[in-house]
C-alpha cells in the first residue's frame, strides 16, 4: 500500500538537510508544508483531555516516534489545545525556534538528566512526551515518562497518531490505576492492531530496560509493534 506520509518525510528530510547546509533557519521553515497537513488530523479526544476539568497534573505519552512528521504533528496539536500545554523536544538549534513554539515546549538535553527541570512544569501545565527518545527502531522504550508522572502524582495518558483514521487516539490512566509494571501492557493492549506510526516496522519494542543490570530482556519480537515486558 502506498505510505504517503512516509514520502511527506522523505521529502521534508531532504528539504532540512539541504537547506541547513547554506541557512539553518530555512531549515525550519521548509517544515511548513508537514505542519499545514497536520490540520487535517481529529484532535477531538485530545481537545477533550485537556479542557476536562482536573484536580491533579496530566501526563501524556506518545508511542509511534519513527519520523520527523511526529514532532510537527506534535507542535501543532499542542498549539491548538488550551495553554499551558508543553511537549518534551530534542533541536540542535533550540535559539531558531520562534518564542511561540519555546511557549509549548520543554527543551531536554539529551546528555543528561531533565528530571529537576522537567518536573518544575508539572505542577500547573500538561506535559507531553514521545516515550521511544528516538526515531529509530529501539529495543525498549524509555521508562521516564512513569517515572515523571508518578512524582507529579499525575494521571497518565497513553497516546498514539493513528495514521489510517487520521486522528489522535487517548486513553487516560488515572493516578492510582497504572506503575511501571502494567502501564507497557496497557498500552500495547490499546493500539491494539492500529497503524500507530508512519513507518510500522521501525517501531521501538515495548519493554523497558531491566532494572537490574541496565540490559534488554531478550524476548520474541514477533509482533508488530514489538513485544512487552
Amino acid at each position: 500500500m502506498f505510505n504517503k506520509f512516509a514520502l511527506y518525510d522523505k521529502l521534508m528530510s531532504l528539504l532540512i538537510i539541504g537547506c541547513s547546509v547554506g541557512i539553518p533557519c530555512l531549515a525550519f521553515l521548509s517544515c511548513i508544508p508537514f505542519y499545514l497537513v497536520a490540520r487535517s488530523f481529529d484532535r477531538s479526544e485530545m481537545v477533550d483531555l485537556v479542557t476536562t476539568s482536573r484536580t491533579r497534573p496530566l501526563v501524556i505519552a506518545f508511542y509511534g516516534h519513527t519520523s520527523f512528521l511526529d514532532t510537527i504533528f506534535g507542535i501543532w496539536q499542542n498549539s491548538r489545545l488550551p495553554t499551558p500545554t508543553r511537549m518534551l523536544m530534542k533541536f540542535p538549534y533550540p535559539t531558531l525556534l520562534p518564542k511561540w513554539i519555546h511557549r509549548q515546549i520543554v527543551m531536554i538535553d539529551p546528555d543528561k538528566s531533565n528530571t529537576g527541570s522537567i518536573l518544575s512544569y508539572g505542577d500547573d501545565v500538561v506535559l507531553s512526551m514521545w516515550i521511544e527518545g528516538a526515531r529509530n527502531r529501539m529495543q525498549c522504550v524509555h521508562s521516564g515518562f512513569v517515572h515523571i508522572a508518578t512524582s507529579l502524582n499525575a494521571d497518565l495518558a497513553l497516546c498514539y497518531i493513528d495514521w489510517d483514521a487520521w486522528r489522535y487516539r487517548v486513553k487516560v490512566l488515572p493516578v492510582s490505576t497504572y506503575s511501571r509494571e502494567t502501564v507497557l501492557e496497557e498500552f500495547t493492549e490499546f493500539i491494539g492492531d492500529d497503524r500507530c506510526a508512519v513507518y510500522p516496522g521501525s517501531c521501538s519494542e515495548m519493554r523497558f530496560k531491566c532494572a537490574v543490570d541496565d540490559a534488554v530482556v531478550s524476548v520474541d519480537n514477533t509482533s508488530t509493534y514489538g513485544s512487552f515486558v
